[in-house]
């Protein structure tokens, strides 16, 4: 025999489920070869291991109480409050943006004092404002007459 016909049998070898025969024909292959040998003790090995595991026994009622409880968690999550919730919450948001629109407006008008003009300023008015920035004045200042005077 070879070793892949070995390692396709050793575990019916190993727990003795394959004909007399044939385990004769791997008993002494394990004999003469060293890589197949190693592998023979290392499933015993792991054979043994798993048999000293203790087995824990499974309550009858385990399955039955964890159906329960995804049953319940999941009704709980479909109640009518949490989908209200989701579909409020656009409408929520924009209601405070608004909000703080308006109230960064009236914060803004009181913090000026001024009011806004819509009406547009005419020549003179831009030319007391020029006059102002530049403390020219307007009663004897020759620079601010000649302006006047260019309308």
């Amino acid at each position: 025999m070879n070793c892949d016909q070995i390692n396709k049998n050793l575990i019916g070898y190993i727990e003795q489920a394959i004909p007399v025969d044939l385990q004769k024909k791997i008993s002494a292959h394990l004999q003469e070869c060293k890589t197949c040998r190693a592998l023979y003790e290392n499933v015993v090995a792991t054979y043994t291991i798993y048999d000293k595991i203790p087995v824990t026994e499974v309550n009858p009622f385990f399955y039955t109480r964890l159906e329960q409880k995804l049953k319940a968690k999941h009704l709980t999550n479909e109640t009518f409050v949490p989908k209200m919730i989701w579909k409020l919450q656009p409408i929520a948001a924009s209601f405070l943006i608004v909000v703080g629109i308006g109230l960064g407006i009236m914060i803004g008008k009181s913090i000026s004092g001024s009011s806004i003009s819509l009406t547009s300023p005419n020549r003179s008015e831009i030319l007391e404002a020029y006059a102002s920035d530049y403390y020219l004045t307007s009663s004897g200042d020759e620079s601010l007459n000649v302006l006047m005077n260019n309308e």
